[in-house]
């Protein structure tokens, strides 16, 4: 069974949400700059750019970086609802 839910509650929960999304995206970056730090640091010990592992490592960051894109979608539709619903009467 549906139950009502106010407009002011819908926008509470989406500003939830949003701050989630943020915290999301910071993560995101921090672990994106840190596959790059491994990256950088097997490519100098190994002198070798085609490394199985190095290879491993770049497929987790080129996954990260459409989780992120996919956020940053999510965020920017989630801003847009809240704008909406702020601006009916």
């Amino acid at each position: 069974m549906a139950r009502n839910i106010s407009r002011e509650e819908l926008i509470k929960r989406a500003k939830e949400n949003l701050c989630l999304i943020e915290k999301r995206l910071d993560e995101l970056d921090f672990l994106i700059r840190e596959l790059d730090n491994v990256i950088s640091c097997k490519i100098r010990s190994s002198h070798e750019y085609s490394d199985p592992e190095i290879n491993t490592f770049r497929d987790s960051r080129d996954m990260l970086f459409r989780k992120k894109k996919l956020l940053l979608r999510k965020k920017e539709n989630t801003e847009i609802f809240i704008k909406k619903q702020e601006e009916l009467p």
